[in-house]
């Protein structure tokens, strides 16, 4: 598999009672999420989708870096000393629900969108300082799945400033993109290496399984 930015400390498991299992409403795409604990105590997230029971992105790590001691030592609050901010995350819990509605935009091709969905909120606090909270937030659409990290305000005023966000994309190998520089360029089918450049967005992808 190809790999973006992983975030590696030795051998990890899978704490077990926070995996997470979302489907689409159709049942094609299937999403988890969960934690893992390394050896030396320090935790960090993954996910993974698959598609028909095919995988379509391998474990890849759901993390993000915050930098907090500025508003914390003039606050004369804790100051965090993790190195990576999600590396002490205790899970506390699990919230999944599905939602099958419509709404009905102010203009556009269609009169009423649909809006269906499976969804998951799963909770943590950081166990050096139970004041900083976070959730992953997500959805699994027919059309995709949504991630999103959530700061539940902090009880102590305290302002979250965000220095990276390090979600990963572990694909097949021999996954093929379609790229391009810019808007309305001319398209290049080329392996997930060696680019010269940024690619414009969306990027299409290409699995070597054919999907």
């Amino acid at each position: 598999t190809l790999l973006l930015n992983q975030l590696v400390w030795g051998q990890t498991g899978v704490l077990e009672n926070t995996r997470t299992t979302l489907q689409s409403p159709d049942k094609k795409l299937t999403c988890q999420v969960y934690q893992k604990q390394a050896a030396d105590g320090r935790r960090s997230i993954y996910y993974t989708v698959a598609y028909k029971n095919q995988s379509i992105i391998a474990e890849s790590a759901l993390d993000i870096q915050l930098d907090n001691h500025l508003s914390e030592l003039a606050m004369a609050l804790k100051v965090d000393k993790t190195q990576y901010w999600c590396e002490d995350m205790t899970f506390i819990k699990k919230e999944t629900s599905i939602q099958d509605t419509t709404w009905k935009p102010l203009y556009g091709e269609r009169s009423l969108i649909k809006d269906t969905y499976e969804a998951a909120t799963i909770s943590f606090q950081k166990a050096s300082n139970a004041d900083y909270k976070m959730q992953i937030q997500v959805r699994a659409y027919d059309e995709g799945i949504a991630i999103r990290y959530f700061f539940p305000e902090n009880p102590k005023g305290s302002y979250y400033q965000i220095k990276a966000e390090n979600t990963e994309f572990v694909l097949p190998e021999g996954t093929t993109a379609y790229y391009t520089q810019w808007a309305q360029g001319k398209y290049a089918p080329l392996p997930l290496q060696n680019w010269v450049d940024d690619c414009e967005r969306p990027l299409t992808l290409k699995l070597s399984n054919g999907l």
